[in-house]
């Protein structure tokens, strides 16, 4: 690999800000849970930010400080401000970019020309697996991309790994990111030939194909209904 090339890590789509001494987490991202009147208990919600994969892009820099300045990490879209001011009060501004809004097909385009996809993901409350699978996640399998998710253990991170492209590690890990970065940056092709695409599993998520299996599902229960008739 070129040792001037930068490796890029982009992230498109709403992130909330988490401010561990306040203990309070913007709503911009999370607002659809009031809107449909369902709380959810077993999730927190503050991992859903860039609070910890900033504190890990940090920890990255002061371990690796030569690998480092080839990070290039991308934000945008509904990027709640706080993430700006933590980007600059950890230092890593030189590190990390935020910008607004994209139309989708452009959007997708940055996306397809990053490295690797990031994803931050909730995490257990109250001893509970989380139950809730963001939409998100589907659209970056559908790009094909290796997947940098913060995430513990979840539905969203077993569908990840059997995805193939999910390069998993604990948002509260603060070494284990920065050791994982470390590996990315020690040899980007390698991580990329590990993490392809189980597309044939990847493509039970296709909603053409969702569609179909609920289409199945209803005709099948029909055909019982008619038959006990």
């Amino acid at each position: 690999m070129d040792s001037e090339r930068k490796i890029h890590i982009g992230y498109a789509g709403s992130l909330a800000s988490f401010f561990p001494s306040s203990g309070k987490t913007s709503l911009r991202s999370f607002l659809r849970k009031s809107q449909e009147g369902f709380k959810y208990d077993n999730l927190n919600s503050d991992t859903r930010s860039g609070y910890y994969l900033f504190r890990g892009i940090q920890r990255f820099k002061q371990k690796y400080p030569q690998q480092s300045v080839k990070l290039s990490v991308e934000l945008w879209g509904s990027i709640h401000d706080g993430n700006r001011q933590q980007v600059l009060e950890l230092g890593i501004g030189d590190l990390v970019s935020i910008e607004g809004y994209f139309s989708k097909s452009d959007s997708v385009d940055k996306l397809k020309n990053c490295d690797i996809l990031f994803l931050p993901l909730e995490t257990a409350k109250n001893g509970q697996k989380p139950l809730m699978i963001p939409g998100k996640l589907f659209e970056l399998l559908s790009i094909g991309k290796p997947i940098f998710a913060l995430v513990e253990d979840s539905d969203c991170r077993d569908i990840l790994i059997e995805s193939g492209l999910g390069i998993i590690c604990s948002p509260f890990q603060e070494d284990e990111i920065a050791n994982r970065l470390f590996e990315i940056f020690n040899d980007i092709e390698a991580i990329k030939e590990k993490h392809q695409p189980n597309k044939t599993y990847i493509e039970k998520f296709n909603f053409k194909n969702l569609t179909k299996e609920l289409s199945s599902i209803f005709d099948k229960v029909q055909e019982q209904q008619l038959k006990s008739i």
